[in-house]
């Protein structure tokens, strides 16, 4: 089910070209398991997307492309990855189990984490695979004179919840929820100038 990568890495400096021409000894300076588990497709397609927007006041729009976090796939690269706290994580089910009572999870969080352009918006859809109620997203708008709403109560309706995120707002959202859910996956989709 792992797989053992082990990374080494050589430094010669100055070496006479008889010493970089002997066999060297190597060191294993990092030892990294990976699952192998395929990468996570977007749950969310683009008419979804176009839609959410709609619901939103936002018309011809063209979102691009999406990136998803999940259980499976919680990280992507050093500006983009999901930061959870109190939570069960299940890869196996791409399953994230959040406030479940039951485990001893309450509290819990999910931080999206990302590194966007601030004169582009952002869609963030999530899907839940079990449990009914709502989830609270909050984020913040760096140097805002006049900052909008930080928060919003969305209801989770036929297993998934979205917003549509301000103008200046590319770095990172929080979800929160009071009821007991099994989150999925969330995808991040940018559109805009």
């Amino acid at each position: 089910m792992f797989r053992l990568t082990v990374v080494t890495a050589f430094l010669t400096i100055g070496a006479s070209p008889a010493l970089a021409q002997s066999p060297k000894k190597t060191n294993p300076l990092i030892a990294v398991p990976q699952l192998r588990i395929g990468q996570v497709q977007p749950t969310a397609t683009a008419q979804r997307t176009i839609e959410v927007l709609r619901a939103a006041g936002i018309m011809n729009v063209r979102p691009d492309a999406p990136f998803t976090l999940s259980a499976r796939q919680p990280y992507i690269d050093p500006q983009t990855f999901l930061i959870l706290k109190r939570v069960s994580i299940q890869p196996e089910r791409n399953a994230i189990l959040m406030n479940d009572a039951s485990m001893g999870l309450e509290g819990s969080v999910a931080k999206i984490q990302w590194f966007g352009n601030l004169d582009r918006r952002y869609v963030v859809d999530c899907s839940f695979g079990s449990g009914a109620g709502s989830v609270q997203f909050e984020w913040s708008v760096p140097l805002s004179s006049d900052p909008p709403p930080n928060h919003a109560d969305v209801p989770i309706i036929d297993g998934r919840a979205a917003v549509v995120l301000p103008a200046a707002v590319a770095s990172s959202v929080i979800l929160t929820t009071r009821q007991s859910v099994e989150l999925s996956s969330c995808d991040v989709t940018p559109f805009g100038p």
